[in-house]
C-alpha cells in the first residue's frame, strides 16, 4: 500500500470485504484504511464500516512509533468516531509501501522483535485502539528498492504474530495486508502456522499488473482473463488449496487508476505492448477519464473489470 493513502474517494481506497459470503452476521466485515488527518476524518459515513484502520506507524530502535504532526491528533480522532460507532474496531497498521524500511532488520532480531511487541502494547492501550495491522512490504520477497528482504523474513514473520499475540493477548486483533501476487502468496508467510495468531488477512487484490510493465493489462481484476493472469480470484483459489479457514480472507480493491502510453488501438488497448506512464488518483480519475477528454469506457465481461481507452492520444 502506497503512504499517501487517504480515506474514501479521497486519493485512494482500499476497502476489504469478506470473500466467503458468511452466514453469520459477526463474520461481515467492511474494512478501511485511512492515512489523512484529523478534520477530514469526520467528513465521512462510517455505517457500513466495521474495521478502520489508520497508516501508518513504523519502527525505529525495535519500538513502534508515529512520525508526523497528524498522527495523533488523527489517532485521538478516531477514539471520537468509535463512540459515535459502537462495535466499530480501530486499528493502526504497520510500515505500508516505503514505510518499513527497518522490519526485516529488526524482526530478525529475537529481542528486537519482543521488544516491538512490548511497544505495540503501550501503543494501543495509550490510543484506545483494537489492534495492529501488519503491512510488511514484503517479508522475504523484493519490495520497496534499498528495503532489505531475505530468506529468514518468513519465519520471523511467524514470530513476530506469535510475539505479538504473546503480548497483546487474545482480545487485541492481530491483522496483515498480504499481496495478492502468487510470488507473495507463497513466499512471504507459513499460512498454517500463523493461523493460529492472527484474526485476518487483508488480500490485495490491487497491482496486479505491474506499475512498470510493459504490457497493459488489469490491476484489480476479480478473474483471470486467461490462464495464470493474476487475480483476486487466483489468489481465493490458492487459499481454497491450502485450507485457509476463508472466512479470515478480506478481499481488497483499488480504484485508483494507472495510465499507459503509446498504446495501439488493438483489442482496445488491452494486453498490447506500452510504457507505463504515471498513477491517477480516484479524485482526478473520475475528471480525466471521460469521453470529452477522448477516453472510452469498457468493460471486461471475463476479467470484471473496468478500463478506458483513448485511441487518439493511445492511452489506456
Amino acid at each position: 500500500m502506497k503512504a499517501t493513502n487517504l480515506f474514501l474517494l479521497s486519493i485512494l481506497l482500499f476497502a476489504f470485504s469478506s470473500f466467503s459470503y458468511a452466514k453469520k452476521k459477526d463474520d461481515y466485515k467492511l474494512v478501511a484504511y485511512y492515512s489523512g488527518d484529523s478534520i477530514s476524518l469526520h467528513k465521512y459515513n462510517f455505517k457500513k464500516i466495521t474495521h478502520l484502520i489508520y497508516g501508518f506507524s513504523h519502527v525505529k530502535d525495535g519500538e513502534m512509533i508515529i512520525t508526523k504532526p497528524k498522527d495523533a491528533p488523527t489517532l485521538l480522532a478516531f477514539q471520537k468516531i468509535k463512540a459515535q460507532k459502537p462495535g466499530l474496531k480501530t486499528l493502526i497498521a504497520l510500515g505500508g509501501w516505503g514505510g518499513c524500511e527497518f522490519c526485516s532488520q529488526t524482526f530478525n532480531d529475537k529481542d528486537l522483535t519482543e521488544k516491538f511487541a512490548a511497544s505495540v502494547k503501550v501503543f494501543l492501550d495509550q490510543y484506545q485502539l483494537d489492534g495492529i495491522d501488519l503491512d510488511w512490504e514484503y517479508p522475504a520477497v523484493e519490495g520497496h528498492p534499498g528495503h532489505q528482504y531475505i530468506p529468514e523474513d518468513k519465519a520471523n514473520f511467524t514470530r513476530l504474530v506469535a510475539t505479538l499475540r504473546k503480548h497483546l493477548g487474545k482480545d487485541k486483533l492481530i491483522t496483515f495486508a498480504a499481496g495478492g501476487l502468487q510470488v507473495h502468496l507463497e513466499g512471504c508467510f507459513d499460512w498454517d502456522k500463523i493461523n493460529n495468531y492472527v484474526d485476518f488477512v487483508n488480500i490485495m487484490s490491487y497491482d496486479l499488473v505491474h506499475g512498470y510493465s510493459t504490457k497493459t493489462g488489469h490491476h484489480t481484476n476479480l478473474y483471470s482473463t486467461y490462464p495464470g493472469e493474476p487475480s483476486a480470484d487466483q489468489a481465493i483459489q490458492y487459499f481454497k488449496k491450502i485450507k485457509f479457514p476463508m472466512k479470515k480472507i478480506m478481499m481488497g480493491a483499488g480504484f485508483y487508476s494507472r495510465e499507459f502510453e503509446n498504446v495501439q488501438n488493438v483489442n482496445h488497448g488491452l494486453y498490447q505492448p506500452t510504457k507505463f506512464k504515471n498513477f491517477v488518483d480516484y479524485k482526478n480519475a473520475i475528471n480525466i477519464h471521460t469521453p470529452g477528454n477522448g477516453f472510452i469506457f469498457y468493460w471486461d465481461k471475463k476479467a470484471k473489470a473496468p478500463y478506458w481507452y483513448n485511441e487518439k492520444e493511445k492511452y489506456l
